[in-house]
């Protein structure tokens, strides 16, 4: 059955031939529920009677928006419908010729489009850089997504999920950080490929659809941090006077207690923040792994400058002075003569930290007194 928005929609820019139409339309309307009054508009407007109202309700006509095939197979998107006819926004010649000029037609033969259909719509839209407003039916320019902005997924303005966007591959894949399909499934592997960028559109999302994104999330116990492009378990920075773990300089497991001082904050923004022990020393493992890759370097002469990887991970300069804290740098590889192998560990390092915050989660008691209950160690931050 159609909406009471149909419905309205549909009505808005017809009369009723007469006054028995009027009445006739209102009250069956009134039967299934729907409050519906005619405004009266000017003369030449077109007319519509009861029969036809009725016709138009209970068969299976095209809405606004709908994508379909006419008899003669042209396909097109629908701009706007009255009883006995269609128009169309847009639409595709059987030759393959692309009309971006609304047309009006018989309303009485065409079918849905299949999916396939509606891609080749799609792509065509696409290959001319245009895209279909479903809100406002009508043409307009395509949005040329960027990194990390949160963007509507659908095929001409048909919703079928949302997702924070990652990268758009040269061959044209898009990589979302994360998504929400349509049928309510959540992926946020931080590399969920959704298909090619010319088979779907992409548009900029409204906020109540941003709050969806954000409930669907939160019911795995997940929330996506934007400025950190991150995967986060809710609850995942300790409270005041909880202990949490970091890695020092010299790649070794720290403790510390969460006092919400400015040293906390920049090391939870940096990720090297862990909520247990067991993966602060996985990441450090990490590190090493990925040290074994490069040559390890002499020491440089004193006076001369070096780099190594901070507590905030970041890569810092500083200069030789033959002091113990040089030497234990050089003895766990924490040293460089340039920047480019610190930054390519640091990558690594980065985004395997990451990958283990998607895996993780929070499940530390609130009471005090009560010693947490740790499950499976890669599980547990």
């Amino acid at each position: 059955m159609k909406s009471k928005k149909e419905v309205a929609t549909f009505l808005q820019s017809l009369n009723p031939l007469d006054l028995i139409d009027e009445l006739a339309i209102e009250g069956y309307c009134r039967r299934i529920g729907f409050n519906i009054s005619f405004i009266h508009k000017p003369e030449n407007t077109q007319k519509i009677t009861f029969k036809d109202f009725v016709d138009w309700f209970e068969n299976d006509l095209a809405t606004k928006n709908d994508i379909i095939v006419l008899s003669c197979g042209t396909i097109g998107v629908v701009k706007k419908t009255t009883y006995n006819k269609i128009i169309l926004g847009a639409y595709i010649k059987t030759n393959g010729e692309f009309i971006d000029t609304q047309i009006e037609v018989k309303a009485d033969s065409f079918r849905a489009a299949n999916q396939n259909e509606r891609i080749y719509l799609q792509e065509a839209f696409n290959q001319r850089n245009i895209a279909w407003n479903r809100f406002k039916s009508k043409i307009i320019r395509r949005l040329d997504p960027q990194h990390n902005q949160q963007l509507r997924i659908t095929i001409l303005g048909d919703k079928i999920g949302l997702g924070v966007l990652r990268e758009i591959k040269k061959n044209g894949d898009v990589i979302m950080y994360c998504c929400l399909k349509i049928n309510g499934t959540v992926h946020y592997s931080l590399y969920e490929n959704i298909g090619n960028k010319e088979q779907i559109q992409l548009e900029v999302p409204s906020f109540p659809e941003r709050r969806i994104f954000a409930e669907e999330l939160a019911k795995f116990g997940k929330v996506w941090n934007g400025k950190l492009k991150r995967i986060e378990p809710i609850n995942y920075r300790a409270d005041l006077g909880q202990t949490f773990t970091f890695i020092n300089m010299f790649w070794e497991v720290e403790v510390s207690s969460e006092q919400r001082r400015q040293k906390n904050q920049i090391l939870f923004k940096s990720s090297n923040y862990f909520r247990t022990r067991e993966n602060c020393e996985k990441i450090i493992e990490v590190f090493h792994s990925e040290r074994k890759r490069y040559p390890i370097q002499n020491r440089c002469t004193q006076g001369s400058i070096y780099y190594f990887i901070n507590e905030n991970w970041e890569i810092q300069e500083t200069v030789e002075n033959n002091k113990p804290k040089d030497s234990k740098l050089h003895n766990t590889g924490n040293y460089f003569s340039e920047t480019y192998i610190p930054q390519c560990i640091l990558t690594v390092v980065t985004e395997e930290r990451k990958k283990q915050l998607v895996k993780c989660y929070i499940d530390f008691p609130k009471k005090r007194g009560r010693k947490p209950k740790m499950k499976d160690p890669y599980k547990s931050i």
